[in-house]
């Protein structure tokens, strides 16, 4: 059995390990998982593709996993009321939004939440106009330097589609890694034609986690695995080096393109003026589908 094969089934057994050990026990969702990644092991080990296609399952099941819980939570009646919201003239300008002291049931909500789902590293509800009525932890919601989140992409995103919706990647000012918003626009139980919005629900996804888990697999430094969202821009990355912003350069791949446009496969190509050969996947997330792509060095397969 040749090295580079070792290396890549064990490659392929750490992804399928940190699935099961990392998502599933903390899912209220653990059977459907199981059960619908019972085509995983009809796949050929000896595919040179199964890692990209196991990471891309995991990302996949981990971002509907995410969706799924905060669209659950925005329907919860003690999240969706907003008994404070007359106050919020004065506490906006001392707390960016209501006292840690109140609201309690609602803020004991979030934190179980983010005490089982460690991908979301904030919750936030906002009132109907954009402003922060209450973020979890406490401690964030203190340190905002904004209170009023009306003019984001996803807040203007959930409400003009009257869905959730995934926001562009930013930069996290705690971790300086790349996160993103999920938002999910709140109507009352009465309004079945959803025509007049009653707050918003934001979860922070986080990928930390994902970030150290591309870092810990065992790779030659000459290739790297890549998480790119729709627009090219790197949301994790196998190396650990903190190459700017590329999108520029990666959008323009073709298997950049195949991905986001559902395709999967490998193709050759050059990347900054080095020929790789690139296995690439697509990942679906709310509105937008993102590429994972496994970058090898051409001359060092040969």
């Amino acid at each position: 059995m040749s090295k580079q094969f070792f290396n890549l089934s064990l490659i392929a057994l750490l992804v399928l390990a940190f699935f099961i050990l990392y998502f599933i026990p903390t899912s209220s969702f653990s059977e459907n998982n199981i059960s619908s990644h019972s085509s995983l092991n009809n796949i050929s080990s000896i595919d040179g593709n199964i890692t990209i296609y196991l990471l891309s399952t995991v990302i996949e099941k981990d971002i509907e996993k995410v969706s799924s819980i905060l669209d659950i939570a925005s329907k919860i009646p003690d999240v969706k009321n907003t008994p404070y919201s007359n106050f919020l003239n004065e506490s906006l300008k001392i707390y960016n939004g209501i006292p840690e002291d109140q609201d309690l049931e609602k803020r004991q909500i979030f934190k179980n939440i983010l005490s089982k789902y460690r991908d979301i590293s904030a919750i936030t509800l906002l009132i109907p106009n954009g402003d922060v009525y209450a973020e979890e932890p406490f401690a964030l919601q203190e340190n905002l330097t904004n209170s009023n989140f009306a003019f984001r992409d996803y807040f203007k995103g959930a409400n003009n589609s009257k869905n959730m919706f995934m926001g562009d990647l930013i930069k996290s000012a705690a971790t300086g890694l790349p996160i993103t918003v999920l938002a999910v626009p709140i109507y009352s139980d009465d309004d079945k034609n959803q025509n007049n919005l009653t707050g918003m629900l934001l979860g922070i996804f986080d990928f930390t986690y994902l970030n150290k888990f591309l870092q810990s697999l065992d790779i030659p430094e000459s290739e790297k695995i890549l998480l790119l969202d729709h627009l090219g821009n790197i949301i994790a990355d196998s190396s650990g080096t903190n190459e700017g912003n590329q999108s520029a350069v990666f959008s323009k791949l073709q298997s950049f393109q195949n991905a986001i446009l559902g395709g999967s496969g490998s193709t050759i190509e050059n990347v900054n003026h080095t020929k790789m050969i690139i296995s690439y996947y697509p990942i679906k997330s709310v509105q937008n589908t993102w590429a994972i792509l496994w970058m090898k060095s051409y001359e060092d397969m040969k």
